[in-house]
């Protein structure tokens, strides 16, 4: 397991490729043991292991993060400007 945890918004406008694309994240992060948030609609049709979280919305990973503080981590953070992922930066 690492010491870093990936936030990541939907990849917008992926088009056709979009399902596979989302798909292969989610899997990289899980075959590698890396702790992931993953935010937004297309990221929830993904299937995920255990060490991935899925939330619909911004939002919805921020009251997770609030009640769940990341510490001592590092953190990769990356998301398209529609998701408004900087407003988890105060929690981070």
């Amino acid at each position: 397991a690492s010491n870093a945890v990936a936030i990541l918004g939907d990849m917008l406008e992926m088009g056709e490729y979009s399902t596979d694309e989302h798909q292969k994240i989610s899997d990289w992060l899980n075959n590698n043991g890396l702790e992931g948030i993953l935010i937004g609609p297309e990221f929830g049709k993904t299937k995920r292991g255990n060490t991935v979280k899925w939330f619909p919305s911004t939002a919805d990973a921020y009251t997770y993060i609030s009640s769940n503080p990341i510490a001592g981590k590092t953190i990769l953070l990356k998301g398209s400007r529609g998701l408004t992922i900087e407003n988890l930066e105060p929690l981070l």
